[in-house]
């Protein structure tokens, strides 16, 4: 099953270079990794809530997400051996939902204000990454993301959207992230769910999608910019 999504992105990413194309896929995944932040002290717990946000260990997660191949490149971020490119949502073809267990947290990319894809390519090896983030931050507020990423074993610095990368592996997973900023003390919670199912549901002509504004283009990285940290300190760790 694995082999043929793969043949199958392989096919569409062929035909995407000829025309830009929406794809969208379903996703099922289960949490399996819960870090709650509170008091200055970070564990590991089976069930943390932050705000009315729960999250627990073996929730089931359900949602889709869709990608569109001519979304404008906004920015590039370049880390030791990393390189990462935004590119920045301006129009609504782009889209991520989640819904975290019976009663956990629901996610839409409608809700949430900001939406990004985010390709990592690793020039010395390691794994490149394609990843569909959303994200809301109110300054003094909270911060709410979710995100599905994709990692596979590098194939060099390149350009574009790379959705080869979208395929069924164990690197493949759903983030969800909440930080409060009004509690007395700092108080977040991050959970990772390996995916479980991919499904491809379709392929449709992408519309002309209009410049980024400028506005949205100082957005850029604020979410993704975490997940290239965490890969960077990860490449240290095992080296």
């Amino acid at each position: 099953m694995m082999k043929k999504i793969a043949a199958l992105i392989a096919a569409l990413s062929l035909a995407c270079s000829a025309q830009a194309e929406v794809l969208t896929f379903s996703y099922t995944a289960k949490i399996d990794h819960i870090l709650w932040s509170v008091g200055g002290s970070t564990l590991q717990p089976s069930t943390a809530t932050v705000r009315d946000r729960t999250v627990s260990n073996g929730d089931v997660v359900t949602g889709y997400f869709s990608i569109d191949t001519s979304t404008a490149l906004v920015g590039e971020h370049t880390f030791p051996n990393l390189l990462l490119q935004v590119y920045l949502d301006s129009s609504s073809a782009n889209a991520v939902t989640s819904k975290i267990g019976s009663a956990g947290p629901v996610t839409d990319s409608t809700s949430l204000r900001t939406l990004q894809i985010s390709v990592i390519h690793a020039s010395t090896g390691g794994l490149d990454g394609l990843g569909v983030n959303s994200y809301e931050y109110q300054a003094g507020n909270y911060f709410e993301e979710a995100s599905i990423i994709f990692e596979a074993p590098s194939t060099g610095p390149g350009s574009g959207i790379d959705t080869s990368l979208i395929a069924l592996n164990q690197n493949s997973r759903y983030e969800y992230s909440f930080v409060d900023y009004t509690a007395s003390s700092f108080t977040a919670m991050s959970a990772t769910a390996h995916l479980t199912s991919l499904t491809f549901l379709s392929s449709v002509p992408s519309a002309a999608v209009p410049e980024a504004d400028t506005y949205a283009m100082l957005l850029a990285g604020l979410g993704v910019l975490g997940w290239a940290s965490r890969r960077q300190r990860r490449s240290r760790e095992v080296s």
